[in-house]
């Protein structure tokens, strides 16, 4: 198959998923179209995960940075809650080791970005039903 006749396959595959009782391989059967669902799924929790990630690890750095520099601007403390939920478990590492530390933080990164994943997840099925 050409790359042409391949995106149109794919395009009519998810058109007809819920149509389609057959479960042979081809593209366009309904075991194609749940595999390629699964492939969108899968892609969608990555990149929130990467994004709620990101978002922790400058929220934590920020953090660190402000308790060194007084004068620097300040982001408010339910912020900090709202964005990044995990980063309430900060406070155990205030007064242990650079280990301590460096352990609790990337604790914090990795809840955060499970956690946007998690809500990507959520509201890709939620709109997955209302269509």
């Amino acid at each position: 198959m050409d790359g042409y006749r391949v995106n149109q396959e794919l395009g009519n595959c998810l058109g007809r998923c819920d149509r389609i009782k057959t479960h042979d391989k081809f593209p366009g059967s309904a075991e194609w179209c749940r595999v390629l669902g699964t492939s969108y799924m899968r892609k969608t929790f990555l990149w929130f995960s990467l994004v709620g990630m990101a978002i922790a690890g400058i929220l934590v750095q920020y953090a660190y940075y402000y308790n060194n520099h007084r004068d620097a601007p300040r982001l408010g403390d339910y912020a900090y809650l709202v964005i990044c939920p995990p980063s309430i478990l900060l406070m155990a590492t205030e007064s242990g080791s650079t280990s301590g530390q460096v352990l609790g933080i990337s604790l914090v990164v990795i809840l955060n970005g499970l956690l946007y994943g998690m809500v990507a997840m959520v509201f890709r099925r939620l709109l997955r039903l209302l269509t």
